[in-house]
């Protein structure tokens, strides 16, 4: 089955997501605590946000994207329940995940 062309006013929406994606991804980058120990409560913030882009991200057709950002939410969910230390350094290569699959058009 082959998927039809999008229309001129849905390529311009995902192309207006595409544009806004470097500085909501900046955010979120800023938000990963560098400490060992971080507050469950910034955890908790962050996750909700990295867990929305994830999904517009997906809805939008960056699949990549979306899928470096689920393991990044699934790794913040299981440190704020627990299940995995926090490390600021898993958080840094998971981000560069989420880097390497940003849009070439978001760059």
């Amino acid at each position: 089955m082959s998927e039809r062309p999008l229309s001129p006013a849905v390529q311009k929406l995902i192309a207006a997501y595409a544009r806004e994606l470097p500085e909501r991804c900046a955010t979120l980058r800023a938000a990963l605590p560098q400490q060992p120990q971080p507050d469950p409560e910034s955890l908790q913030e962050l996750e909700t946000e990295v867990h929305k882009l994830a999904g517009s991200s997906g809805s939008y057709g960056f699949r990549d994207l979306s899928a470096a950002l689920r393991q990044l939410d699934r790794y913040l969910q299981d440190c704020r329940h627990g299940d995995a230390a926090w490390s600021p350094e898993q958080a840094a290569q998971l981000w560069q995940q989420v880097e390497a699959a940003l849009p070439a058009s978001a760059h």
